[in-house]
């Protein structure tokens, strides 16, 4: 569980930068938070379990690393593809995720983004 809760920020996101910065690195594990390869492997690893990052049950880790997913996936730093895509898929599909999609466009607009 404390895996995926914060794997996310400390391994996804700077991995995403690094991406998308096209940021090369002889020795990725030297960086702490691996390389794209290592980092979806890890991923589809998981979900290859069940439909939710621990298996059948749905936990706040889905709801962390559900959103950081569908972030990366909609600028192309982790292709919706496989599994990835899938489970992106039914996180999406939620009631409170499109709830909290709504939430987020209103208040992106109120400020004029």
């Amino acid at each position: 569980y404390y895996r995926w809760m914060f794997f996310a920020p400390s391994c996804i996101e700077p991995m995403m930068l690094d991406k998308l910065g096209k940021v090369t690195r002889e020795n990725a594990a030297a960086a702490g938070h691996g390389d794209y390869e290592r980092v979806t492997a890890s991923i589809a690893q998981a979900l290859s379990n069940g439909p939710y990052i621990l298996g059948e049950k749905f936990s706040a880790a889905d709801v962390v690393m559900g959103s950081t997913l569908n972030f990366a996936t909609m600028f192309g730093a982790i292709p919706l593809e496989g599994a990835i895509k899938a489970y992106v898929e039914r996180i999406k599909a939620r009631p409170a995720f499109a709830s909290m999609m709504a939430k987020n466009a209103e208040i992106a607009k109120a400020m004029g983004l």
